[in-house]
């Protein structure tokens, strides 16, 4: 409403001086009386969780613990974009143009800690295209759809598929149906994956290994079979 109200002010679609209402009545200090509740992993938890998780499931829940990306990110990371092994880091960009963009529209930087990298380097394997993390059920016998398309033509795909269907409204959804099957699917309401997301991510800070999370060589040694 206040986005609104703005739009219609800067648009002189309201009487002079006139105030945005939503401004003056501060609605972001309005506490939230449904809010989900948060749960504090341990590190023994932490550790716990990714010693339990396949194959599939640990780059990807790995990933969330430890950069505190938000699930939406992490399903729509593409390569060769948007992860830079060489520079250590996860580039989070808007792509408007496929039907998504970040929450708060906000491009960052996301650093990796070595090991993570390295966790990537091995799960991303020859892949230059595509999304970086795909579903179960796609592996080197199985391949996805538009798999080999780059950002460029997964774009110029989804114009070609939305053309005469509709608004730009439908993008993502023409997206899902089509190409954008492949991403990995969260679910993002899922108390597990809320927890995780929300740990203080500790790419973005020097913390060691027997901090509050699972470290460098902790991040390791559980996986080192899978390695």
């Amino acid at each position: 409403c206040r986005s609104l109200f703005n739009f219609a002010i800067k648009r002189r679609h309201m009487p002079p001086y006139a105030e945005n209402p939503f401004s003056v009545i501060e609605i972001d200090r309005i506490p939230v009386e449904d809010a989900t509740p948060f749960t504090d992993l341990s590190p023994e938890k932490e550790l716990a969780f990714l010693e339990s998780c396949d194959d599939w499931q640990f780059p990807i829940f790995a990933t969330l613990l430890l950069t505190g990306l938000r699930p939406g990110e992490l399903t729509h990371l593409l390569l060769p974009h948007d992860v830079n092994l060489k520079e250590r880091c996860i580039q989070v960009r808007n792509k408007p143009k496929l039907g998504w963009q970040v929450k708060t529209r906000n491009e960052r930087r996301v650093p990796l800690m070595p090991e993570l990298a390295e966790l990537l380097r091995i799960h991303i394997g020859d892949r230059q295209t595509g999304p970086v993390f795909q579903r179960r059920r796609f592996d080197e016998s199985i391949k996805p759809e538009l798999g080999g398309f780059g950002e460029a033509e997964l774009e110029a795909e989804l114009a070609r598929r939305v053309d005469g269907a509709g608004t730009r409204d439908h993008r993502h959804a023409v997206f899902q149906r089509g190409g954008g099957d492949q991403t990995v699917c969260l679910a993002e309401g899922d108390a597990l994956v809320g927890a995780l997301v929300r740990q203080p991510a500790p790419a973005h800070r020097d913390v060691p290994i027997d901090g509050k999370h699972a470290g460098g060589e902790e991040l390791l040694r559980v996986r080192e079979p899978g390695l």
